[in-house]
């Protein structure tokens, strides 16, 4: 169980978090919403290998927590190279720039072919070759 402040948490240009934590083994890839309103937090890091991954069907360090007190607990459902690469949050799938759904962010910005590669790849090769290049 990881208890930490949010100060220099998730950074979407960076992977380091404050107090020497690694980005994606000791504190997930999250937005501020995710995070909730208070400054402390209580982070419950699962066994890696607990959860699967909805992108890519592999198993990752799936990490749980609460918001608020009086908010629902939150879990990552996508794994760190996915997130880092499509630059969303890991909780709710949201945009970490701009703030809205990654459909709405890839129809505005005219990646519709940068998605299509994207489903064409096979995933199951590229996300271990991306974590070699990481």
């Amino acid at each position: 169980m990881i208890s930490t402040t949010r100060s220099g948490t998730s950074s979407s240009s960076g992977t380091n978090v404050s107090d020497g934590l690694q980005m994606g083994d000791d504190f997930p890839f999250v937005c501020e919403t995710c995070l909730g309103p208070n400054p402390y937090l209580r982070m419950i890091k699962l066994g890696f290998g607990d959860r699967a991954c909805s992108v890519t069907k592999l198993p990752f360090q799936a990490f749980r927590w609460k918001p608020g007190n009086k908010g629902r607990y939150k879990e990552t459902v996508v794994c760190r190279e996915v997130a880092m690469e499509r630059n969303i949050c890991q909780a709710c799938l949201m945009d970490m720039t701009f703030g809205v759904p990654v459909g709405v962010r890839d129809s505005v910005l005219n990646a519709s072919q940068v998605c299509e590669l994207f489903l064409d790849l096979d995933l199951s090769t590229f996300y271990p070759k991306y974590v070699c290049r990481m």
